[in-house]
C-alpha cells in the first residue's frame, strides 16, 4: 500500500512541476497575442481571471503540497517501525541459533 502512495505522490508532483512549466508560458503567449491584435477588454480581463486562478491554484498547491508532506512523514514513520521489527526478529533468530 506504501508503494501505491508513492507512486501515486510521483504521478502528482511530476503533473504540478509540468503545470508549473507550461501554463505560465501559455498565459503570457495569450495575453502577448491579445495585446498584439488589440484586444484591450480581453486583455484586461485575462488579466483578472488570470490572478484570480493563480490565486486559487496557489492555495490548492500549498494545500496539497502540506497534505503530501505529512503523508511522506507518516511513511517514513511507518517504515522505521517495520526495520526495528525486522531487526528485533533477526535478534531474536540470531539468539535461538547461538542456543
Amino acid at each position: 500500500m506504501d508503494d501505491e502512495k508513492a507512486k501515486k505522490i510521483i504521478i502528482e508532483t511530476k503533473l504540478w512541476a509540468f503545470a508549473a512549466w507550461t501554463v505560465p508560458f501559455v498565459a503570457l503567449a495569450a495575453l502577448f497575442f491579445f495585446e498584439l491584435v488589440g484586444w484591450d477588454d480581453l486583455y484586461k480581463q485575462s488579466i483578472i481571471a488570470g490572478g484570480l486562478v493563480f490565486f486559487t491554484v496557489s492555495v490548492f498547491w500549498w494545500w496539497w503540497a502540506i497534505a503530501k508532506v505529512s503523508q511522506l512523514a507518516k511513511m517514513f514513520i511507518d517504515t522505521r517501525e517495520k526495520f526495528q521489527d525486522i531487526k528485533t526478529n533477526l535478534k531474536d533468530i540470531h539468539k535461538d541459533y547461538k542456543d
